[in-house]
């Protein structure tokens, strides 16, 4: 696991709320300052990351600002985070990747039955 944890950027230009794990302890480059990182934190960073990202719309109505609206270290305190045992958090994100890998090839499927579907609607109309 990753002791550098997910990082959350918080971006100036965007949408607040694209998250990500740093994979090691690799170094990476800070654009701006609109970026809150976790660190050494007792959950499975992955985990972290999907309930974060699952949680957004709630963490947006918590950001601060009118015209620029910033998720601030103390608003992201506030938010009530479940941290089941670590091997029940590693169970929900296999299950997880399992059901996205599912959705993509779910995804190219429809893409390739509307490519058909286009085909035969075009030649109908020929």
């Amino acid at each position: 696991m990753n002791s550098q944890g997910p990082s959350l950027r918080d971006p100036a230009v965007g949408t607040i709320g694209y998250s990500w794990v740093v994979p090691d302890n690799r170094e990476f480059y800070f654009k701006d300052g609109n970026l809150l990182w976790i660190k050494d934190i007792k959950a499975d960073s992955y985990y972290l990351r999907l309930v974060l990202d699952s949680m957004f719309a709630s963490i947006n109505q918590l950001s601060a600002g009118a015209a620029y609206q910033a998720l601030t270290i103390i608003k992201l305190k506030q938010v009530d985070i479940p941290l089941p045992s670590l091997e029940i958090q590693k169970q929900i994100v296999a299950k997880i990747e399992e059901e996205q890998k599912i959705v993509e090839a779910n995804k190219k499927l429809i893409g390739i039955f509307q490519r058909k579907i286009a085909n035969v609607l075009s030649e109908i109309k020929v």
